[in-house]
């Protein structure tokens, strides 16, 4: 779903911000300091704890989906980092309708439904 800007924003940012990794995200529609839960020892605890407690989710920090849509690395990066977050990583944030993972036939659908939204259908 990504457009022809964001591959050029993109690549504008990663200049810019002299990075040597791009990764794109978008805003995360769950927190993990919030409203994400995992099982611990036999009991569900919040995947994050801050203090002071979080009470609601728009006071927790913002944190992003990464949508594996565009990646770029500088060739030494590539080769020298095991890991895509390093103190020069950069992060290009895209709105949610480009970020949709396909994971399901309800991803799917929607999918689906946006592109025909926009008149894109496929043909």
């Amino acid at each position: 779903m990504r457009s022809v800007d964001d591959i050029i924003n993109s690549f504008l940012q990663f200049i810019n911000d002299r990075a040597d990794i791009l990764i794109t995200a978008c805003l995360s529609r769950k927190n993990p300091y919030f409203n994400m839960i995992e099982k611990v020892d036999g009991e569900y605890k919040r995947v994050k704890i801050l203090n002071p407690w979080v009470t609601r989710r728009q006071d927790a920090p913002t944190v992003y989906d990464i949508n594996a849509s565009i990646y770029i690395w500088k060739r030494d990066s590539l080769l020298t980092n095991d890991t895509l977050y390093t103190k020069n990583t950069s992060l290009y944030v895209m709105p949610e309708e480009r970020s949709v993972d396909i994971d399901s036939k309800m991803d799917w659908q929607i999918v689906e439904y946006l592109m025909a939204k926009q008149g894109l259908n496929g043909n």
